[in-house]
């Protein structure tokens, strides 16, 4: 099929045959709204998309930010308050660690016990430093450094 033709679907119902083309033309296209989208954010730092206002008990209120406060209630409630999913994320990680030391790709059974024993080792030194402005841990610079 040569790169010249237009994609088109032909289909028929009862008999009435309907073309449906594939080729957009300029801004109505995804990749256009792609470019404007990165240059609106990347280039004039525009972060989010006005969506206007809407009058709630007499008063005006910004919808984006409403939907904004709206995400972080319900990830607080999701994950925050919810401890069975916060039990159950340690034991999912606790259990891919043991299965990665298993099978010794990366790191075996051993080191995986020394950094264990390296981690709660470094670990008061580390929660100490937590309200302090100047972080010399190695906990904390290698959490910095990894940037996890």
């Amino acid at each position: 099929m040569s790169g010249d033709h237009k994609l088109v679907e032909s289909y028929s119902i009862l008999r009435k045959k309907f073309n449906k083309s594939y080729v957009k033309k300029g801004r109505e296209t995804n990749i256009g709204n792609l470019i404007d989208d990165y240059y609106s954010k990347v280039l004039y730092g525009r972060k989010k998309v006005d969506e206007g206002t809407f009058r709630m008990f007499g008063k005006e209120v910004d919808t984006a930010k409403t939907l904004d406060n709206f995400k972080k209630y319900t990830g607080a409630l999701g994950m925050g308050l919810n401890v069975f999913a916060g039990i159950n994320n340690i034991l999912m990680g606790k259990m891919q660690i043991a299965i990665e030391a298993l099978g010794g790709e990366y790191f075996s059974i051993k080191n995986s016990s020394i950094g264990k024993k390296n981690y709660w080792t470094l670990l008061p030194e580390y929660m100490s430093e937590l309200s302090s402005t100047s972080k010399r841990s190695k906990l904390k610079l290698l959490t910095e450094m990894f940037d996890s």
